[in-house]
């Protein structure tokens, strides 16, 4: 990150406030174990009241002399933690003691299944992360109003929801007395402070922070602490991971304008408070001296829930912040469609020509289908955000509980070959996707069985209020009350299941090169001996996305077929959707995954999202968005990426020329999302020779990025090879 020189003092005090941190973890431990022993035989409900009302009122605030927001008070989150079971003590201390035979049960019957390279998963079976709230309900409302709600909602609730109502309220109050408590630390500072500018900020959150979020902002300012304090707190109350600020040039532009209009604001004042909610992530998990997981999503674009393009001043500002500070640690998730204006797409693209690999280009066109596809409104479908990377939810309407269990789709490939000998390729066919889905259904089946009591060991009250439906209805998210309750198990490895299948049909049934049993055999020897045979299936046998169209019919067909494998009902009364999210796990999945009909060799990486598998050379852009346009991704609710590796192109017209190509091309052809990377291949092998003379060589690892020389050589090794395989 570039530091700008007026935010010196800023990010200096951020700086050394978290490189101390003591997030209180020991004591607010003891308390916490102290009321479970107390109170344990109290309802789950009863039980998470009690533990927010203990973080919340047991653990330091602190307010930021040169931060402009509040929202950081201890309650056991560390510095590096955004949430989930991580965010100790609120993440695991209902979920370690009273949720332990579910959790415990789940971790056991999957052991087998990760041991064979099948799975990778945590102990967790229920989602505590990548979760959005409502943001546009509570710039509306206020926590009073939705206070209020509760209370109109609970006069009419069936008895066996006024333990749930009645958390809500509570968490409700609990969260605003917080806010509370940092408008009196600010007063309290304001006694001895001497310094203007400094006590001008802490005059605005001493006055501010009593009102807002009680009430509903009426500023930019007020409205970007509220969406901040919101995210940051709720989620550590909760102990869940709440990672995307929403659609904020859509929520904030009302403000922004009302503020311009009033003189209230000025354009570069407007930028200087987004920079600071950039600076703020970036120095909270110490972008300058590593990689670290941040989950956190900016929305741009997209749409309003009327369909209306949204592309406006607050988008201009945040991508301009972005492109004077070079953050690279916050995610930025650009929603773009065929009715956008080429001034959107031109400033989206002069940041990638900047080398700041932040953007991922999520098709608004294919997306929006996608969820109407699946049943949900489109007015809701609209309003889709990014759960963590670039996975999708509905801000607001929808849980989804996901990016915790991966299924490695060519280990499951290689049993099934095993299995039996097959007279025809199409029983091989249809056993493969049958096996997929046995395997779904096995894993979906024993996550019900946790999920179906989540609300007994850890509800989500307080999260609850911000989620549309849940007070209407009486229920917890955990119970089903979002509007749209759905889980995503994510298949990894596309390209190389369908190049290995297809390998399969080739060399066994269409040229008899090889029986199926002989097939198998080499590849538990990992060709030995035949590396003739390997180069006669990676240089003549089509790979997907190469643009060949009898594989794209065949990569098309059996996409479509493995949409197909979910569609079970969760333990929410919700539905699973089918995914093709791979993070990191193609890389993981790969190293115990031995070689695959592909010639793929043992321990290799799979393939990702929608990309062409790893060693497949001489593949172009052109040929990859052509084998794109032969998949239906509306058939798929979440993001189905493609990456494209380009040659780092000069900042100028001509290259912005063919960004936009690519991006038009993309579009045209229905893709689901695009990631691009511009890399040199020499600079990125100097950077590993010198890193010290690179560190502000940035790449897009996988939904995220990172600067090259601070990942480990594994990964600089695969990111190289993205590059070579291009030219």
């Amino acid at each position: 990150m570039l530091r700008v020189p007026t935010f010196t003092p800023m990010i200096d005090e951020l700086e050394e406030f978290y490189r101390t941190l003591d997030p209180q973890s020991a004591e607010l431990g003891q308390s916490l174990e102290a009321m479970l022993a107390e109170h344990g035989e109290e309802s789950a409900f009863s039980l998470k009241v009690r533990q927010m009302r203990i973080l919340a009122q047991e653990s330091d605030v602190h307010v930021f002399r040169h931060f402009p927001f509040w929202f950081q008070f201890s309650a056991g989150r560390g510095r590096f933690i955004w949430g989930g079971l991580g965010c100790c003590p609120g993440g695991e201390f209902l979920h370690r003691h009273l949720g332990r035979p579910y959790w415990q049960a789940y971790l056991e019957a999957l052991e087998p299944d990760r041991q064979a390279g099948f799975i990778q998963s945590g102990a967790n079976p229920v989602g505590l992360d990548h979760h959005a709230l409502d943001y546009d309900g509570i710039l509306r409302c206020g926590l009073l109003g939705l206070r209020e709600k509760a209370l109109a909602c609970r006069e009419h609730g069936a008895p066996d929801t006024l333990p749930f109502y009645d958390a809500a309220i509570a968490g409700l109050d609990i969260l605003m007395a917080l806010s509370c408590r940092f408008a009196g630390e600010a007063e309290r500072m304001l006694e001895t402070e001497t310094d203007p500018a400094v006590r001008e900020n802490l005059v605005w959150i001493a006055d501010t922070a009593g009102r807002v979020p009680a009430h509903p902002p009426v500023t930019f300012r007020e409205a970007l602490a509220s969406v901040l304090f919101c995210r940051e707190c709720v989620g550590t109350l909760e102990g869940i991971g709440i990672s995307t600020y929403g659609q904020l040039d859509r929520m904030l532009y009302p403000y922004y304008k009302a503020d311009l209009e009033a003189g209230r604001i000025t354009e570069a004042a407007a930028k200087d408070l987004l920079k600071a909610m950039l600076y703020y992530t970036a120095v909270r998990f110490d972008e300058d001296h590593g990689y670290h997981e941040t989950s956190t999503t900016i929305i741009l674009g997209g749409c309003d829930p009327d369909g209306n393009p949204v592309y406006n001043d607050v988008t201009r500002l945040i991508l301009e912040a972005e492109w004077e500070i070079r953050v690279i640690c916050v995610k930025f998730d650009a929603r773009v469609s065929s009715a956008h204006p080429e001034e959107y797409l031109r400033q989206l693209c002069q940041v990638q020509l900047a080398r700041l690999p932040v953007l991922v280009y999520m098709n608004d066109d294919t997306h929006i289908a996608a969820r109407v596809k699946y049943g949900q409104d489109v007015r809701d479908a609209r309003g889709y955000v990014a759960g963590g990377c670039h996975e999708i939810v509905l801000g607001g309407t929808e849980v989804c509980t996901r990016a915790d269990t991966w299924i490695c789709m060519p280990g499951l490939l290689l049993h099934t070959l095993k299995k039996q000998e097959y007279d025809t390729f199409a029983q091989l066919y249809a056993e493969a996707v049958a096996d997929v889905k046995a395997f779904h259904e096995r894993v979906a089946s024993l996550k019900n069985a946790a999920e179906a009591h989540w609300s007994t060991f850890n509800p989500l009250p307080l999260y609850s209020t911000m989620v549309a439906d849940c007070l209407e209805k009486g229920l917890d998210v955990t119970a089903g009350g979002a509007r749209y309750s759905s889980t995503a198990l994510s298949m990894v490895g596309a390209a190389t299941f369908i190049d290995s299948l297809y390998a399969v049909k080739v060399l066994c049934y269409d040229e008899g090169k090889r029986t199926l049993p002989e097939l198998t055999a080499l590849l538990e020897s990992d060709y030995a001996g035949e590396q003739s045979l390997r180069q006669y299936i990676i240089n003549r046998i089509p790979h997907h996305g190469s643009g060949n169209a009898e594989m794209d019919r065949f990569s098309g067909q059996l996409l479509r077929d493995l949409s197909g494998v979910s569609g079970q009902t969760n333990g929410r009364g919700g539905r699973y959707y089918p995914a093709f999210y791979p993070h990191n796990m193609f890389r993981y999945l790969g190293y115990r995954t031995g070689a695959t009909p592909d010639g793929r060799m043992a321990g290799w990486a799979l393939s990702r999202g929608a990309s062409p598998s790893e060693f497949v050379t001489g593949v172009s852009p052109t040929d990859m968005i052509r084998s794109a346009a032969a998949v239906d991704f509306t058939d798929f609710t979440d993001s189905f990426a493609l990456e494209i590796t380009l040659p780092r192109l000069p900042e100028n017209e001509d290259s912005m020329t063919v960004l936009l190509g690519i991006l038009g091309s993309f579009l045209e052809a229905g893709g689901s999302t695009l990631q691009l990377n511009l890399l040199d291949p020499e600079l990125l092998t100097e950077a590993q020779k010198h890193p010290e003379q690179h560190r502000d060589l940035l790449v897009r690892v996988c939904g995220y990025s990172a600067s090259f020389v601070q990942l480990d050589k594994g990964h600089q090794d695969e990111i190289i090879a993205r590059e070579i395989r291009m030219q």
